[in-house]
């Protein structure tokens, strides 16, 4: 994980802490896929490795988009991947018990 962030966005990694492992069964363009996450909070030791409102990066020549959001998921329209990930996040960072849903506008950049 430390390699990949270094790599594809020019950012030490520190702070790593394992929160869970997932595990998604899904279908992408009509067939069967399965992945197993491990999910990691952290924080980038260069803060303005990714601006507030977001970059490009290029991973295996393929462009993509890297963006801040609100670790509650506030405000954001784009789904969160794969299921079961919000709940790891409301859980462990912002420390509420399971299915206490989520509070408005926390946003942080250092999580």
């Amino acid at each position: 994980m430390t390699r990949e962030i270094a790599e594809e966005l020019g950012a030490t990694l520190v702070e790593q802490r394992l929160l869970g492992v997932l595990e998604n069964i899904f279908v992408y363009a009509g067939e069967p896929g399965h992945e197993v996450a491990f999910v990691y909070s952290g924080r980038l030791a260069e803060a303005d490795a990714v601006p507030e409102g977001g970059r490009e990066f290029v991973d295996n020549g393929e462009a993509n988009w890297v963006e801040w959001r609100p670790l509650d998921g506030a405000g954001v329209d784009v789904p969160l991947y794969p299921d079961g990930l919000q709940e790891l996040i409301d859980t462990h960072v912002l420390m509420r018990p399971p299915g206490a849903g989520s509070a408005e506008g926390q946003w942080r950049r250092d999580a």
